[in-house]
């Protein structure tokens, strides 16, 4: 909104300024007003504006024709001009503007414009002295001075090329337009548009009631109907663009045959599995919107995802209530989005869960994850605080499975041939993953019996470990088999100790031994 807000500022600032073309051509002989322009230009939101030929007319309208055209770009830009134009003609209704309304006609030929960013964020459309202005304007006085309600007699691009750079991530985006009409059709505002962005072919089509100028607080009907590529889209609803408060109420449907359709919209190559479709509800006012409604359903031989819900603020990304349920065949769904994983995966998950919360803190409520694998079956439950810094983490672990060298690809080393196993754990980590964690774990496996429970500094690292352990087998040719050893005493063995590892130390403090009646 506030990009909006700058630009609506920068083409109302340059009409104040062709208005002063109209009086300045009349006094001054020759060319030398495109110099005062030019200068008048330079000095107010510090750009150069060059302009070739110029022909105004006066009159209940006020009309100029103006070939050549071009306005300079940041110093820190990437080519010398920020936009250029072959030819640029408008035509406003001066009589309109007492009743607060905007009656334009504009063409533009052959316009080239570059929006980008520096590395340290900063924007070639940030004009000094304009960002000032806009920046005091939070407050809505300005609002009120220059709310002017618009009626778009005609706004024609031809041959038109927009594109855009933003030096901290390396993107680059690059759209052309082949025709833009936007104008009155009868009792509506039509719009038409055929292009490309990045290669995809672009289309839209539709437009809105002509009411939002008629009866300004007052809906007026909305519907757009287009694609990129394959992603088709269609919007529709009603929309109050006249007053100060822009009321929307909008459904937006998107359907994509494969997530490699959007790869543009997320600036990288997405796998090709499919198909997707997605829908929600646009609607609030005056700048706070919430999104009602939401659906996204992906089915995918790789990911089957359905997601479901609401977010209270769009803007500010807060009062988020999703629930999401997934199943995946995990390998080979992170090898189709390029990630490199040191570890084994599972061949397959599924998981179920709630998203709460926002920005500042985005939880994880209610989840549920179920792993499957040859004779292996694991299930965890848990919640996450905050999933953005993975503070809160909560989880109850269960883990069964018919022999222990199951495992093996899982622990990175090859585990005896014992079982059937079953380990049951709970972990606490109110800090953080890398801060200390609560840890208890029960085993059980074929005649034995085990149980830690203590603290691990940082589980990441795996370092600063200290934990209760005990151990009891029925035989002491049990626990020998389970560690992959081959003992033939059958006396039952008890072990307890306080085990520690410290600076590449494994430590035993207080340790208990029992075999059968020796201790």
């Amino acid at each position: 909104m506030r990009l909006l807000k700058i630009l609506g500022i920068t083409v109302i600032t340059l009409l104040a300024i062709l208005v002063v073309i109209v009086v300045t051509i009349r006094v001054v002989p020759g060319n030398y007003y495109k110099d005062l322009i030019s200068a008048a230009v330079k000095s107010s939101p510090g750009r150069e504006l060059t302009i070739g030929d110029l022909d105004v007319r006066l009159g209940s309208r006020v009309g100029f024709i103006a070939t050549d055209v071009s306005l300079s770009n940041a110093p820190w830009g990437s080519r010398p001009q920020m936009f250029t134009g072959r030819l640029v003609a408008a035509e406003l209704a001066l009589r309109p503007l007492l009743s607060r309304v905007l009656d334009l006609r504009l063409v533009l030929k052959v316009p080239d414009l570059l929006l980008e960013t520096d590395s340290d964020g900063q924007s070639n459309w940030q004009l000094p002295g304009l960002s000032d202005r806009v920046a005091g304007d939070e407050g809505g006085a300005g609002r009120d001075r220059m709310g002017l309600r618009p009626l778009i007699r005609e706004v024609r691009l031809e041959n038109a090329s927009v594109g855009f750079i933003d030096a901290q991530s390396g993107r680059r985006h690059q759209a052309s337009i082949d025709n833009l009409v936007l104008g009155a059709q009868g009792e509506r505002i039509g719009l038409t548009l055929k292009g490309q962005v990045d290669d995809h072919p672009l289309t839209l089509d539709g437009g809105i009631d002509d009411a939002v100028v008629a009866a300004p607080g007052t809906p007026a009907d909305f519907d757009l109907t287009g694609g990129l590529g394959e992603v088709a889209l269609n919007a529709r609803g009603t929309v109050d663009a006249g007053s100060d408060t822009a009321q929307v109420d909008l459904r937006l449907d998107l359907t994509a045959p494969t997530l490699a359709a959007l790869s543009t919209f997320a600036g990288r190559s997405l796998p090709d599995q499919g198909p997707l479709q997605a829908s929600l509800r646009v609607s609030g006012a005056g700048g706070r919107y919430s999104a009602g409604d939401i659906k996204l359903d992906l089915d995918a031989d790789l990911l089957e995802l359905t997601l479901g819900g609401a977010v209270a603020d769009l803007a500010a990304v807060r009062g988020v209530d999703l629930d999401v349920s997934a199943k995946t065949a995990l390998p080979d769904l992170v090898g189709a989005f390029g990630v490199a994983v040191p570890v084994e995966l599972p061949p397959s998950v599924e998981a179920r869960g709630k998203i709460r919360g926002g920005l500042e803190a985005l939880a994880l409520a209610d989840l549920h994850v179920d792993l499957k694998d040859d004779g292996v079956k694991a299930s965890m439950v848990g919640q996450v605080d905050d999933a953005i810094a993975l503070t809160g983490v909560r989880a109850d672990v269960d883990i069964q499975t018919d022999r222990l060298s199951r495992l093996s690809r899982y622990a990175g080393t090859t585990l005896p041939d014992a079982g059937p196993l079953g380990l049951r754990g709970r972990l606490a980590s109110p800090q953080g993953l890398g801060k200390p964690s609560d840890v208890s774990a029960a085993l059980s496996a074929d005649g034995v019996t085990g149980r830690i429970d203590g603290r691990i500094e940082n589980l990441l690292a795996a370092t600063g470990i200290a934990l209760g352990v005990e151990l009891e087998g029925d035989s002491l040719q049990q626990v020998a088999h389970l560690a992959g050893q081959q003992l033939a005493n059958r006396e039952p063995l008890r072990v307890k100790t306080q085990f520690s590892v410290a600076d590449q130390r494994y430590r035993a403090d207080d340790l208990q031994i029992a075999l059968g009646d020796t201790a």
